[in-house]
C-alpha cells in the first residue's frame, strides 16, 4: 500500500520556529507514543480489540438501518469512514444514520420514517453526559417503548461510554445494554481509531483493519523521519503561520468522499488549537464545487489564509464523452479524447497554480485512490499535526474548557423556562 505524498514545495513560512524547537517536540512527542502515553495514536498498534468488537456488536448487524446517536467526535470519524463505502446516489443494502443535532424536524422525521422492527441503534458519549447524545437516547427509547415495547430495548441498542458514573452509563446498566468502553485517556475528537470510529464501520462494512494498518504506516513512516518529515515540517510551519498574522487553514480536497474529513478536520483542528487567543479558523472546501463559490475570496481576498489542497489520481478515469455532441460543437473541442477524470484532474492542477501564482501559502496531498488504507494515513497525520503545532505554539492540545460554559447555561435555560 502507498502512503500520501506530500509537496511542501510552495508551503513558505515567514517565520520560522527554531529548529532546536521542533527537533526537541518532535523527540518528546516520539518518546510519549513509544511510551503508550498518547493513547489516541498507540491504539493503532492493538491487534486484538477488532476481534472483540466485532464479537460483542455483531447482534446489530442484523438491522438494515443503524443509527447513530452522537456529536463532534463521537460522530465525525464514523461518519467519514462511512464515506468510503457509501453509495453515491442508491440507497445501500444497510444503510447508517448520523443524528449529531437536536433539531425537533430532524428527529421527528427519523423517528417517523425508519421502521422500528429493522433498525438498530448506538448511542456515543465519551462523558456521558452530553445533553444532545441523551437527549436524542431519551426519545429513542420513549419511541422504542411504544412501538416494539420495552423488553425488545436491549435487542437494538449499544452504548459506548467510558467506564465511569454518568446518567449515560446509568441508563445503560438499568436497561442491562449492550455498553462498549470509550477509552478514558482518548477525547472524542481524537478517538476515530478506537471504537468510536471504528465499530460504525465496521458494522457497515469499512475494513477497520485497512484503516488501522494504513494509520500505523503513516506513524511509522513520521517516527522514522523526525523532524524532517513532512507531517513536522507542515506543523511547524502551520504554527508559524497561526502566529504571526494569518487567520485561517483552508483544506480542500478533489475528492467528494472527503467531504465528511473536511469536518472532522475541522473540529479537530478549532478545538485543539483554538486558544490562548491563538488558532486559526479551519475552512472546509470542496473541489471543484468551491470554486465556483470560495476560490475568488481566496485569490483575491485578504491573504491571511494558508492552503491544503488534496488530489487523487482521477486522470483517464470516469466516463467519457460522445463524439457526435462534441463535434456539434467546436466551443467543446477542449473535451475531446478525455474523460470526466481528465477535467477534474486538470482543475486541481489549475487551483493549485492559480494559488501560486499568487504567492500563497499551499501544500498538496496527493494519492492514487482513496481506500481504507489512506484515509487512516490522511486521518493520523491531520491528529499528529494538530498536535505538534500545538505543542510549538506552547497550547494544550487536548483540552476544550471554553464549551463548558455554554452547555452551564444551556442547562439554566431550560431549569428557567416556565
Amino acid at each position: 500500500m502507498t502512503l500520501p505524498l506530500h509537496d511542501l514545495s510552495t508551503l513558505a513560512v515567514p517565520v520560522r520556529f527554531p529548529a532546536h524547537s521542533l527537533e526537541e517536540v518532535v523527540a518528546t512527542l516520539i518518546q510519549e507514543e513509544a511510551q503508550g502515553n498518547l493513547a489516541p495514536l498507540s491504539i493503532v498498534h492493538d491487534e486484538v480489540d477488532l476481534a472483540r468488537f466485532e464479537k460483542e456488536t455483531n447482534f446489530l448487524s442484523k438491522y438494515p438501518y443503524l443509527v447513530v446517536l452522537g456529536t463532534g467526535g463521537s460522530s465525525l470519524g464514523a461518519k467519514s469512514l462511512y464515506e468510503l463505502t457509501k453509495p453515491n446516489f442508491l440507497p445501500a443494502t444497510q444503510q447508517l444514520f448520523f443524528v449529531e443535532n437536536v433539531d425537533p424536524v430532524t428527529l421527528e422525521g427519523l423517528l417517523k420514517d425508519l421502521p422500528p422492527q429493522e433498525t438498530g441503534y448506538l448511542a456515543i458519549s465519551k462523558s456521558g453526559t452530553t445533553a444532545e447524545t441523551m437527549a436524542q437516547f431519551l426519545c429513542v427509547l420513549k419511541h422504542l417503548r411504544s412501538t416494539v415495547g420495552a423488553s425488545s430495548i436491549r435487542e437494538r441498542c449499544l452504548v459506548i461510554t467510558q467506564p465511569t458514573d454518568s446518567p449515560l452509563k446509568r441508563l445503560a446498566t438499568r436497561l442491562a445494554l449492550k455498553t462498549l468502553d470509550h477509552p478514558t485517556a482518548i477525547g472524542g475528537r481524537f478517538s476515530v481509531f478506537s471504537c468510536v470510529g471504528l465499530v460504525p464501520a465496521l458494522l457497515i462494512g469499512v475494513d477497520v483493519k485497512e484503516v488501522r494498518a494504513g494509520a500505523r504506516a503513516a506513524l511509522s513512516r513520521f517516527i522514522q523521519e523526525k523532524e524532517a518529515s513532512a507531517v513536522a515540517q507542515s506543523a511547524a510551519a502551520f504554527a508559524a503561520y497561526s502566529t504571526t498574522g494569518y487567520n485561517a487553514h483552508v483544506t480542500m480536497p478533489y475528492c467528494d468522499k472527503l467531504t465528511t474529513f473536511t469536518l472532522w478536520w475541522r473540529q479537530l483542528w478549532a478545538e485543539s488549537l483554538g486558544k490562548q487567543g491563538l488558532g486559526t479558523l479551519p475552512v472546509p472546501a470542496i473541489g471543484t464545487t468551491d470554486q465556483h463559490s470560495q476560490l475568488q475570496l481566496f485569490l483575491e481576498g485578504p491573504k491571511d489564509k494558508f492552503y491544503t489542497l488534496l488530489f487523487t489520481n482521477a486522470a483517464t478515469k470516469g466516463p467519457d464523452f460522445s463524439a457526435e455532441d462534441l463535434d456539434a460543437d467546436s466551443s467543446l473541442s477542449y473535451l475531446e479524447g478525455r474523460t470526466i477524470g481528465d477535467l477534474i484532474d486538470a482543475e486541481q492542477r489549475a487551483t493549485l497554480q492559480c494559488l501560486r501564482n499568487k504567492k500563497l501559502p499551499v501544500r498538496v496531498l496527493s494519492f492514487d485512490a482513496l481506500t481504507p488504507f489512506v484515509m487512516g494515513a490522511l486521518m493520523i497525520e491531520a491528529m499528529l499535526e494538530t498536535i505538534l503545532a500545538a505543542k510549538l505554539m506552547k497550547i494544550d492540545p487536548f483540552s476544550q474548557d471554553a464549551v463548558e460554559e455554554g452547555k452551564i447555561l444551556t442547562r439554566t435555560y431550560l431549569n428557567e423556562m416556565a
